[in-house]
C-alpha cells in the first residue's frame, strides 16, 4: 500500500526521466541552421525548423516574418499562427524552396 504523496513523487520522477537535454550543435550544425535560416529569408521561402522541446522535439513549418537580432529570435509565421522561437532552440532547420 502507498501513501498518495508516494505516489505523486513516483510520478514526478517517472516524468524527470523522460525529459532530455538540449543537443549540443558543432559550428558545422550552426552554420548549416545559419546558411538554411539565411536563404529562406531572403527567398520569402517556407523553411522547416526543428526546435528543442524537453520532452520531444517539435516541427514547425512557415515562412520567416521577422528577425529579431537583439532578442535572438524570429517570427514564424505558421499555418496555425504566428510564433516567435529563440534561435537558441532551433537544432534542425530547412529551407523549403518552391519549384516554379
Amino acid at each position: 500500500m502507498m501513501l498518495p504523496e508516494h505516489k505523486e513523487q513516483i510520478r514526478n520522477i517517472q516524468k524527470k526521466k523522460q525529459y532530455t537535454n538540449m543537443p549540443a550543435l558543432d559550428e558545422q550544425e550552426l552554420s548549416l541552421i545559419t546558411q538554411q535560416l539565411q536563404l529562406a529569408w531572403e527567398t520569402k521561402s517556407c523553411v522547416q525548423i526543428t526546435r528543442h522541446h524537453p520532452l520531444q522535439p517539435l516541427q514547425l513549418t512557415g515562412q520567416i516574418r521577422k528577425i529579431d537580432q537583439l532578442s535572438r529570435r524570429l517570427q514564424l509565421d505558421t499555418e496555425s499562427g504566428k510564433e516567435w522561437i529563440m534561435l537558441a532552440e532551433i537544432i534542425k532547420a530547412e529551407a523549403v524552396l518552391s519549384e516554379n
